[in-house]
This record gives structure tokens, C-alpha cells and sequence, in this order.
């Protein structure tokens, strides 16, 4: 047996080298997995913030739609203010243009009761 013992030697040292570089090679991966996981989380933590800058600037833009809703809103209570203030202006120039009418009429009445006289018109 310890002829045995001596032939298991050499191999041992083979082993134990081959172990250090197996274990050099996973230190190296656990290393290379370590960075790589690190610029992962770099570059989640970058993502998470531009997201947050885009849902505060999302919520800027929904903010902006309902102010124009709103003035959308006004716009429309303009138009039926408008609307109305053009319809009585409308109407108050035909009174108008009917009042002329009128005041023409009379005139001409009182201009040929003066014409014809006042005798004339009795008989």
C-alpha cells in the first residue's frame, strides 16, 4: 500500500494544480458575473430613472390636455355667448331698418297731408 501511496503522488500534485486553475477559472467567472451584474443594475437604476421622467412628463402632458379640455369647454360657452349676442344684434337691426320704414312712412304721410292741405283732405 505504500507503494500506492507513492504512485498517488504525482497525480496529487496534477490535482491540486489542476484544482488552483479550476478555481482561478471560477473565481474569474464569479468575478466576470459580478461586473457584468453590476453594470445591470447601473443600468436598470438609469431605466427606472428615465421612467420616472417620463411619467412625471406624461403626467405634465395629461395636465396640459385637460387645461385645453377646459379651454375647449370655454371656447364652446364663448361661441353660444357669441352666438346669441349676434342673433339679438340681428334682430335689433330689423327693428331698426323697420323703425326707418315706419319714420319714412309718417313722413311721407305729413309731407302730403301738407301738400293736399288740410281742407282738401276733409273733403
Amino acid at each position: 500500500m505504500a507503494r500506492l501511496a507513492d504512485g498517488a503522488r504525482p497525480y496529487r500534485g496534477t490535482t491540486d494544480a489542476f484544482e488552483g486553475a479550476r478555481q482561478e477559472r471560477n473565481d474569474q467567472l464569479i468575478s466576470g458575473v459580478e461586473k457584468r451584474q453590476t453594470e445591470q443594475f447601473t443600468q436598470l437604476y438609469t431605466m427606472v430613472e428615465r421612467i420616472t421622467m417620463l411619467r412625471e412628463e406624461f403626467a405634465g402632458f395629461v395636465s396640459a390636455l385637460r387645461d385645453l379640455a377646459q379651454g375647449e369647454d370655454r371656447l364652446v360657452e364663448r361661441q353660444t355667448s357669441l352666438t346669441t349676442n349676434l342673433r339679438v344684434l340681428h334682430q335689433t337691426q330689423q327693428f331698426d331698418e323697420a323703425l326707418h320704414g315706419l319714420t319714412a312712412a309718417v313722413h311721407m304721410l305729413t309731407a302730403r297731408h301738407r301738400v293736399i292741405g288740410p281742407e282738401s283732405a276733409a273733403a
